[in-house]
């Protein structure tokens, strides 16, 4: 009987020594924990961004590009530790004198402050130099990356310029997986030599206005499906192709008369349906302005056709041209 109520009494200061633990580390968490504390956590993560006053679908959103990126730059693709993620972002090789050193520098800088002292701008850098080097240098090959302005009002109004998604779509996933090269470098080369066989230009003249560092890979996604995609992705590139023809005949893909970022398009996750129509609307640009540089006015008038009076299809009309999503 002794025992008993000595192994009770053991049992019952153990139990409350787990509990003060927990306690403290839920005042810790709440008082001077650091960002990466929270970022590593899908409720924490929310709570950063709720204390910075962002929530609702916007939050959301955030979240889920936030931990897409972190897997993204974990080997084992699972989301990792507070102490891993600052591991892997301490061994990132990036170049040395590039403004990807300087973006790894700030997050690992940002991710050691405390969540209470980080300021909206510091939330907005952080998310926005995450989600970029997470594509440039992730592991998985079937992410993509979404401009924020075409996918949020919201987000873009804060000064959040990307979304990173999961590829759904499962040919364009294989073919990233499976043919698009994982490093910055290696992939520029990829883009070069597939331009110049498929007889689409030359890449060595674009310029990071045509084309950012953070789009190469859906300019590769895109050169890689005029290839191995399915019937219908074979088709828009196709179409893209013709929208990208000179007077000449020649295609030009990244022209700066001809400054269209139309090729981003398959890279988002759109139905066999919505991929169909774009590529209809593409055709009708090509024709409708057959012979001339530009394509900018009759893509538009393409488009203003399409919407008719419908009130919906026109004011989405007015953000496309106003956002400058697929014209420069």
């Amino acid at each position: 009987m002794c025992y008993l109520m000595k192994l009770q009494k053991v049992l019952f200061v153990f139990t409350m020594t787990l509990m003060i633990s927990s306690i403290q580390q839920v005042v810790h968490a709440g008082g001077t924990g650091k960002v990466v504390d929270l970022l590593v956590n899908e409720s924490g993560l929310l709570e950063l961004l709720s204390n910075k006053g962002i929530r609702g679908l916007s939050a959301n959103r955030l979240k889920n590009s936030g931990l897409n990126s972190i897997k993204n730059l974990n080997a084992s693709g699972s989301l990792p530790s507070a102490y891993q993620l600052q591991s892997i972002l301490r061994n990132l090789n990036v170049t040395s004198d590039s403004i990807d050193a300087v973006k790894k520098v700030k997050i690992r800088r940002l991710l050691n402050k405390s969540h209470k002292d980080i300021t909206k701008d510091e939330i907005t850098d952080l998310f926005n130099d995450l989600i970029y080097l997470s594509h440039r240098y992730g592991y998985s090959k079937t992410t993509a990356l979404a401009c924020s302005q075409c996918v949020s009002d919201a987000l873009y109004s804060r000064g959040f310029k990307y979304t990173l998604e999961v590829l759904e779509n499962k040919n364009s996933a294989a073919v990233m997986k499976n043919h698009i090269p994982k490093t910055p470098s290696k992939l520029r080369r990829f883009i070069a030599k597939e331009m110049t066989n498929s007889q689409m230009g030359d890449f060595s003249r674009a310029t990071t206005k045509q084309v950012g560092k953070e789009e190469e890979k859906a300019l590769g996604l895109f050169l890689g499906l005029s290839k191995y995609g399915s019937a219908k992705q074979k088709a828009f590139t196709k179409a893209v192709k013709e929208v990208s023809k000179m007077p000449s005949g020649n295609v030009s893909l990244v022209d700066s008369q001809n400054s269209h970022k139309l090729w981003k398009i398959i890279s988002s996750n759109l139905t066999d349906q919505q991929l169909d129509g774009w590529t209809d609307i593409l055709n009708k640009t090509a024709t409708k302005a057959k012979g001339q540089r530009s394509k900018k006015e009759a893509f538009f008038s393409v488009l203003e056709a399409k919407a008719g009076n419908h009130p919906g299809m026109k004011e989405r009309l007015k953000i496309l041209k106003r956002k400058n999503c697929f014209f420069q």
